[in-house]
C-alpha cells in the first residue's frame, strides 16, 4: 500500500514538473529602434552624452530632450529615470503647401506602421507592453511667422490594459450627477431650516 502511495506520488510530481517546463517563458519586451533610439532599452553613454548636449527640461520622473535635425525637424525624446526612451514626439518641419504636407505625413505613418507590425510576432494581450502610433494631421503653425503646415508624430511604449466597464463619458457624467445633486441640496438647505424653525415656534 505504502509503495502503491509513493509511487503514485512520484508519478505526480514528475507530470507536474514536466507541465511546468512546457510552459512557454514569456520573452522580455523589445521594440524596434525609432528616429535612431530604441524604446524601452537604455541609452549608451555615449547616446546619452550626445543627446543631452543640447539641454532638456525635467519633469517628474523623467526627462526631455529635444533636437533638430538637418532638414528641420524636431525631436523631442522622453527619458525614463533608468534613461530610456518612452515617448518619442517628431514635429515636422513647416511646409509651405498642405498637399506637400499631407504627402510626407502619409509616407511616414505608412513606414511606421510597417515598422511596428514587421516587429510584432504576436497580438498583444492584457499586460503586455508594445509600441503605439499617435498623429496629429498636417495644421497650419501658429506660432510660424507665416502660413505653413506642419505634422506631428508620436510613439510611446504602453501596457494593453483590461477593458473599462464603464467609458469615459459614463464616468463624467456621473461627477456631473454628482455635484448637481449636492448644489440642489445646499440650495434646498435654507428652506428646510427656515421651515424648522417655524415647525419649532409653532409648537
Amino acid at each position: 500500500m505504502n509503495r502503491t502511495l509513493c509511487t503514485a506520488l512520484s508519478l505526480s510530481i514528475i507530470a507536474s514538473s514536466a507541465g511546468c517546463a512546457s510552459q512557454a517563458v514569456k520573452e522580455p519586451f523589445k521594440a524596434p529602434q525609432i528616429y535612431g533610439y530604441t524604446l524601452g532599452q537604455p541609452l549608451s553613454s555615449d547616446e546619452f552624452k550626445a543627446l543631452s548636449a543640447t539641454g532638456g527640461e525635467s519633469l517628474t520622473g523623467s526627462k526631455i530632450y529635444k533636437r533638430v535635425d538637418e532638414q528641420g525637424d524636431t525631436y523631442e525624446v522622453f527619458l525614463d529615470h533608468q534613461i530610456r526612451p518612452d515617448l518619442i514626439t517628431k514635429a515636422s518641419r513647416a511646409f509651405v503647401s498642405q498637399p506637400e504636407c499631407e504627402a510626407e505625413f502619409e509616407v511616414q505613418v505608412a513606414q511606421l506602421k510597417q515598422l511596428l507590425a514587421s516587429h510584432e510576432d504576436r497580438t498583444p494581450v492584457m499586460g503586455d507592453r508594445y509600441v503605439s502610433l499617435s498623429t496629429t494631421q498636417c495644421n497650419v503653425d501658429r506660432y510660424d511667422q507665416s502660413q505653413t503646415y506642419r505634422y506631428a508624430l508620436i510613439v510611446s511604449v504602453d501596457t494593453v490594459a483590461a477593458p473599462s466597464k464603464r467609458s469615459l463619458g459614463d464616468k463624467i457624467h456621473d461627477a456631473y450627477g454628482a455635484v448637481g445633486m449636492t448644489v440642489f441640496v445646499i440650495a434646498l438647505l435654507p428652506f428646510a431650516l427656515v421651515a424648522l424653525a417655524v415647525d419649532k415656534a409653532t409648537d
